[in-house]
């Protein structure tokens, strides 16, 4: 069960022996795309959990939770290797192979958009030195905490956000919201997503 807030938006799927009357290929379909949408949750909320203070305005991309050190100089691992090479900024630092995790690419957003306008992150004037296996990369941070994204590989699959610890769901996905975020949630189509149950 996965319930949405605004109005009422439940995203309910039951299955029964007796309903012979689906397609058995429709309903793998629902149940893979539940399970999918589950982790996707999961995923983002474990993110929500472990972010450390200091990564939240990273210019590396969400993948610095992997591959940067902390401060006993031991790489930070603080979500799955699957995931960061899921970051299409953390590739261009870091120089994995991206691949997306279960559909989706798990990054940062570039910026906000308001009234229609967007907005990139701005940056700090002074430049932070990250330390990882491979060496040093300088580089100047975010001057506020970037927005956690998780956009699909298809346009008719949902995107998500993770904005203070709050996930919200984007049913139809638009050209323009692949990497802005709105600077306010309030009264938009994107839906905070309140809880998914197992069952």
């Amino acid at each position: 069960k996965l319930q949405l807030s605004g109005s009422e938006i439940k995203h309910v799927v039951t299955f029964h022996s007796e309903q012979r009357s689906l397609e058995k290929e429709i309903i793998v379909k629902a149940k893979n795309d539940i399970e999918n949408e589950r982790e996707i949750f999961s995923v983002l909320r474990n993110i929500g959990k472990d972010l450390p203070w200091n990564m939240k305005n990273s210019p590396l991309g969400l993948a610095s939770l992997y591959f940067l050190h902390d401060h006993r100089k031991k790489p930070l691992h603080k979500i799955d290797l699957n995931v960061a090479e899921s970051d299409p900024i953390g590739a261009k630092h870091f120089g994995y192979k991206l691949k997306p995790y279960k559909n989706y690419y798990f990054t940062y957003s570039e910026g906000t958009s308001e009234n229609g306008v967007n907005r990139i992150y701005e940056k700090k004037d002074n430049e932070t030195t990250y330390k990882w296996d491979k060496g040093e990369i300088k580089a100047k941070p975010f001057k506020s905490y970037a927005t956690v994204i998780a956009v699909p590989v298809n346009s008719d699959m949902p995107m998500y956000a993770l904005n203070y610890n709050r996930i919200y769901r984007l049913g139809e996905l638009k050209q323009n919201d692949k990497n802005f975020v709105p600077k306010s949630f309030y009264n938009t189509d994107w839906k905070e997503v309140k809880l998914i149950l197992a069952e």
